[in-house]
């Protein structure tokens, strides 16, 4: 899980989602209200590669996905995203690999 940079969205990856079934490899995003609890049902985001696992905010709020790729040997990767003003999230860079087996 993690805040975004203003604070206003909570973002969390569906890591243990069965990868078959919808909603798989999602990105939930939940607008936090002024009163600091979430919004009930969050905006579900495809995420770019197989099996979000964790994520960070870092520099000029670009956002880093780690993507297990359900330990695939050698098949982890990385994604990049900027969040728009709506919650909602536009690649960078697609899944670069980084020939780990597993991100965590």
């Amino acid at each position: 899980m993690e805040f975004s940079p203003d604070g206003r969205r909570l973002l969390v990856t569906e890591k243990t989602t069965n990868v078959l079934l919808p909603p798989a490899n999602a990105i939930d995003s939940y607008r936090v209200r002024d009163d600091g609890l979430t919004s009930s049902t969050p905006r579900q985001i495809a995420s770019h590669g197989l099996r979000p696992f964790s994520l960070a905010f870092c520099e000029d709020d670009k956002l880093v996905v780690a993507e297990s790729f359900n330990a695939a040997p050698g098949a982890s990767a990385v994604s990049s995203y900027r969040m728009t003003s709506k919650g909602s999230l536009r690649v960078i860079s697609g899944s670069v690999p980084n020939r780990q087996t597993d991100v965590c």
